[in-house]
């Protein structure tokens, strides 16, 4: 669906513009955008689903899981990406981390969500996974500065 949506706007484009690179560029900040508001409707979903005061009851849970474990986490990254890229600086190696860190919102909900969580996941790990993940994409930035 995707491609074929893109040849049709290329060749829309490209007849009205003339230029393909333009083109790309706003389908590019097209899809950038779209990204943008799936993944904010799905923290805000995953936000709601949550009990109330949540945040407030499991803020050791959290902070252990966005302090020590994505620290870890964030470090142990950027050393594969350096093992893996010999000619990389460290502060890209970093930067490339700090982005990589970070889980999606909608993969950790394809985890916690669906009729075979609700049999084999535990409520608290489920409700764990959510708030985690939500906090997560938050807490990343800081690591990109």
């Amino acid at each position: 669906m995707g491609l074929c949506c893109d040849g049709a706007a290329r060749s829309h484009h490209t007849r009205k513009h003339g230029s393909v690179a333009t083109c790309w560029g706003d389908l590019l900040k097209t899809m950038q955008g779209l990204c943008r508001i799936v993944i904010g409707v799905q923290l805000v979903i995953a936000g709601f689903q949550l009990p109330a005061k949540y945040q407030q009851l499991r803020w050791k849970e959290m902070a252990i899981c966005l302090l020590p474990v994505m620290t870890i986490m964030w470090i142990c990254t950027s050393l594969c990406i350096l093992v893996t890229i010999p000619k990389l600086s460290l502060l890209a190696a970093l930067v490339i981390g700090s982005c990589v860190t970070c889980t999606d919102p909608i993969l950790s909900q394809a985890v916690a969500k669906g009729p075979f969580a609700d049999k084999f996941v535990p409520r608290a790990l489920r409700e764990i996974i959510s708030s985690e993940a939500g906090a997560n994409d938050g807490f990343g930035f800081p690591f990109l500065l």
